[in-house]
C-alpha cells in the first residue's frame, strides 16, 4: 500500500467559499496511459463555484470530499504504464 499523501483545498459539503478546507488526502496514482501532475497553480472558474454550491453536472462521478479546479499548471511527477 502506498501511504503517499497530498494537501488540497477541498470541500466535504456544499456551500460557499467557507466550506473549503486545506485537507490531507491520499495522493492519486497514475494508471495505465495516465500521468500525475504535481500542481503548482490552479484556477477556479464559475463551473467550480457552482459544483461547490451543490450543482452536480451530468457525467460528474465520485463523491465528497471534492477538489475544485479544472485549470492547473504543474510538473508531471509520475507516469503510468503505457
Amino acid at each position: 500500500m502506498n501511504d503517499e499523501m497530498m494537501r488540497a483545498a477541498a470541500f466535504a459539503e456544499p456551500g460557499g467559499p467557507e466550506v473549503l478546507r486545506v485537507t490531507e488526502l491520499p495522493a492519486p496514482q497514475a494508471g495505465p496511459g495516465q500521468v500525475r501532475v504535481r500542481v503548482r497553480t490552479a484556477g477556479v472558474q464559475p463551473f467550480d463555484a457552482a459544483v461547490r454550491a451543490g450543482w452536480v453536472p451530468q457525467g460528474l462521478t465520485g463523491g465528497l470530499p471534492r477538489i475544485p479546479g479544472n485549470e492547473f499548471a504543474g510538473v508531471v511527477d509520475q507516469v503510468g504504464r503505457a
